[in-house]
């Protein structure tokens, strides 16, 4: 049946529900959580690497399941995710990986396809709504045919995509419970052989979703992968032919076979020149290779600088302390700019016990209430083992602010006998505020502040 015309989102999501889609995990960032709201997600997870685990376990239980959190949260569920490839899944396991290479939402731009050359598996990259339509259908059966979680990569420009698509009947998969011991727990050379295997199997099956079914005659070709309509726009087919990829591994026999003759090939992708890379061997020397990867505009002047805590970091710079450490979210950049450093969500407890265990005396770090159960606690747990003092500001916001408020999880007043105080940020006096911090300072000692915020 076609469809009328719809946003790529809403198509994806089709394609996974009509896929047989039955679990969903999520944490939030550049669109994930649409995406998990869409395919009916409720509760957001502390991170993405538990994010990972239970929509693995859901696999296991026989549920077809999908998880959807950005690029750079790949980094954080990167340890369950590689031993998930050599493992393999049961019922089939998508993760809807949304790659801000653009930094629309982001600090920096991450490609997340280098992940990729780590133990194999299969990647997708949609082009066209039918094609994201298609790769939400296929991927839990494609999952479990070569049994590896597929991960469907979406970047910037597809999410400008509109357009009509069709559908296909609807699949109701449920697998039993997996309890095959011998399969999930081995000795390394039998997983690794297995391994090995699959990816054989993987390479086969790129190659037969990527056939070379039209003549190329011309001098010269481009090869995009990936949204590049608007580079691929520039190339005119009467002196170019065009080659469409949309998975990686990328299909090598199809290549070598688009090459021969060629003495030019355009590899146009979004994110780094990952593809352009491997192509490079495949192809005659004689061959120019030219690397286009998509405009990164410059968006630091769009650009939130964090003025709703102004009070509180003002007051915070008349105490004078001996550094601030701030946390990857909507107040790092902030007015006073009294932050001095940030590294990742969820790192500023971190970088403060180790400025205090290494001669800082009382620094303070600054974390959002989502991101301090994201990682923050566990953290907190180890600088009190250490014996480190410093003091801890948490902006309880009761939400994750800077991706669309979802509600946090967790207890982040769950510090055993860490002291601590709450505060209304409203209604609180700045002489007030002065006197808390100055007091913590003063004592020294490991100290949570709670700045109740709307």
């Amino acid at each position: 049946m076609v469809n009328k015309i719809d946003s790529s989102i809403n198509v994806l999501v089709r394609g996974l529900k009509d896929g047989g889609c039955s679990y969903v995990t999520n944490f939030p960032g550049f669109n994930s959580h649409h995406i998990f709201a869409k395919l009916g997600g409720k509760q957001i997870s502390t991170n993405e690497r538990i994010a990972f685990e239970l929509a693995y376990g859901a696999s296991m239980s026989g549920k077809r399941s999908v998880i959807s959190f950005k690029g750079v949260g790949l980094n954080v569920a990167a340890d369950n995710f590689l031993h998930s490839i050599i493992n393999g899944v049961n019922a089939g396991m998508v993760v809807v990986l949304t790659d801000d290479i653009e930094a629309e939402s982001s600090p920096e731009s991450q490609d997340s396809r280098p992940y990729r050359d780590i133990f194999g598996g299969l990647w997708l990259e949609p082009a066209t709504i039918q094609q994201a339509y298609e790769f939400g259908y296929q991927a839990f059966d494609w999952s479990e045919k070569l049994d590896v979680p597929i991960v469907i990569r979406l970047t910037n420009k597809f999410f400008h995509l509109t357009g009509k698509y069709e559908t296909k009947s609807k699949k109701n998969t449920l697998i039993p419970l997996e309890k095959r011991r011998d399969k999930y727990i081995s000795y390394w050379k039998n997983r690794d052989d297995h391994l090995r295997v699959k990816l054989t199997e993987i390479d086969l099956f790129v190659e037969k979703l990527n056939p070379c079914t039209v003549e190329f005659t011309k001098n010269k070709g481009v090869i995009a992968i990936g949204c590049c309509d608007y580079e691929l726009n520039k190339f005119s087919k009467n002196t170019h032919d065009v080659l469409h990829l949309f998975t990686y591994p990328i299909p090598q026999k199809t290549i070598k076979k688009f090459a021969q003759g060629k003495s030019e090939i355009t590899v146009l992708e979004q994110g780094s020149n990952y593809v352009f890379r491997q192509i490079t061997p495949l192809v005659d020397f004689s061959c120019k290779l030219i690397s286009i990867i998509n405009d990164r505009p410059d968006r630091s002047k769009d650009w939130i600088i964090w003025n709703n805590l102004e009070k509180f970091f003002k007051t915070l710079k008349e105490i004078k302390p001996s550094f601030v450490v701030g946390d990857e979210g909507s107040f790092t950049d902030e007015s006073t700019k009294g932050i001095q450093v940030c590294l990742a969500m969820g790192s500023s407890i971190g970088i403060a016990a180790g400025l205090a265990e290494n001669g800082c005396v009382y620094p303070f770090c600054i974390v959002g209430d989502t991101s301090f159960t994201f990682s923050g606690q566990q953290t907190l747990i180890e600088a009190r083992e250490r014996g480190l003092n410093f003091g801890i500001v948490v902006i309880d916001n009761n939400s994750a602010k800077s991706t669309g408020g979802q509600k946090k999880i967790g207890n982040i007043y769950n510090v055993g006998d860490i002291p601590n105080i709450t505060i209304d940020y409203e209604k609180v006096s700045k002489n007030q505020l002065f006197n808390i911090l100055l007091k913590m300072k003063t004592k020294g000692r490991l100290s949570i502040l709670y700045l109740k915020t709307k």
